[in-house]
């Protein structure tokens, strides 16, 4: 999230008058840390807009994460209003509440009156920003709007699946986001109600704050792994990484793949490989350890033992042909692995070390100690 406040939904209708344009029925933002800092209602012009403000001092919404919103709005037989906040299912309770000109405590506010009324014109916003509100950086998927106020259960019913063929009870209009927009770069519901959404932008308008509501063509990538959905398949590619080294020939998915580095002189080098999706990214750090012919930089330094950091592997590189011996073995002389194999210039042997702490790597060629190292496991 960016700095200071983020909009996370809004109600407004941007050829109102201001301030109106951008705090609309519904201004609902939230800190570059994920806590709240505003879900407040407009309240109706006759009360000097008597802003109705929930406080969730104990709610926050998980950055960097996939999370399901749902918010219920409900007008009773008095025209009184009250709101329920669900993230990921589970009812959010108001630490308290106030009116903006007056009154307020603890706990729920039950029904208020004079609360400002959704009118037409008016557009309903995931993100997007407005006055002293940043945008978010983030994606959507499986959209839908009730024409009633629902429920805890239906909010939670609502975080699954939904089939376009067969809606929940109650439902307007519902996008999921598997097909790409029109020409337009619009995408139609499906519901009672055949309604255009997408990705868009404001024109400036004749007066402050105004805009006119223009469609943009949007961009795609995978959806929410909880959900179904097919349209745009989730790749896994990985990145290989290494200083004052040529790289070539990568391939790989999330699963096994390989790439050549080339360096101008021999010594031991670090080499980091990112695995990335649009779901996110793992990365890890390998340091390499070669093994020349005894002389130069690679001379054996029984005495003063070059040290590595490493993360559970280590790759020795050998950059002659031999018979080689690889022994690891703890502080207290305790051997943990050993390995002995006949090798060809350019190939390369991993160690893995399961346990934290400090290991002696010894590698003998054709019985000589060729090479004395220590390993710090992190």
């Amino acid at each position: 999230l960016a700095e200071d406040e983020t909009q996370v939904f809004s109600i407004a209708n941007k050829l109102d008058s201001w301030p109106k344009t951008d705090w609309g029925w519904i201004w609902f933002d939230i800190n570059e840390d994920g806590s709240f800092s505003n879900y407040t209602f407009r309240g109706t012009d006759a009360t000097s807009n008597n802003e109705l403000r929930y406080v969730f001092d104990d709610s926050s919404l998980p950055i960097g994460n996939w999370v399901h919103l749902a918010m219920a709005f409900d007008y009773n037989s008095s025209g009184n209003f009250h709101s329920d906040l669900y993230i990921n299912g589970i009812k959010q309770e108001p630490t308290s509440w106030n009116r903006s000109t007056g009154g307020g405590s603890t706990g729920d506010p039950g029904y208020q009156a004079n609360v400002y009324n959704i009118t037409s014109g008016q557009v309903l916003a995931v993100g997007g920003n407005a006055y002293n509100r940043n945008g978010i950086d983030g994606t959507i998927d499986n959209l839908i709007v009730w024409n009633k106020a629902i429920t805890a259960e239906e909010a939670e019913a609502s975080m699954g699946d939904i089939d376009p063929n067969n809606l929940p009870d109650g439902t307007v209009a519902f996008w999921d986001l598997e097909t790409e927009a029109g020409d337009d770069y619009t995408f139609t519901s499906v519901g009672s109600k055949a309604v255009e959404a997408g990705l868009h932008i404001y024109n400036s308008g004749e007066n402050e704050g105004q805009g006119y509501l223009e469609f943009v063509e949007p961009s795609y990538t995978s959806g929410s792994p909880f959900v179904s959905g097919t349209a745009y398949i989730i790749q896994t590619l990985p990145t290989w990484k290494a200083k004052k080294a040529t790289i070539s020939n990568e391939t790989g998915d999330d699963e096994s793949g390989q790439a050549t580095l080339t360096y101008s002189k021999d010594g031991d080098y670090t080499v980091t490989l990112t695995l990335a999706n649009s779901l996110g990214s793992a990365e890890r750090t390998f340091q390499v350890i070669t093994v020349g012919d005894g002389t130069g930089i690679e001379s054996v330094s029984s005495g003063n033992l070059r040290a590595y950091t490493i993360d559970s592997d280590a790759f020795v590189e050998f950059a002659e042909d031999g018979n080689y011996d690889v022994t690891v073995c703890t502080m207290a002389g305790q051997v943990v692995a050993n390995k002995s194999q006949s090798m060809t210039a350019g190939g390369n042997m991993q160690i893995h070390l399961g346990a934290k702490g400090v290991y002696i790597l010894s590698v003998k060629k054709d019985g000589k100690v060729v090479r004395n190292v220590k390993l710090l496991r992190k």
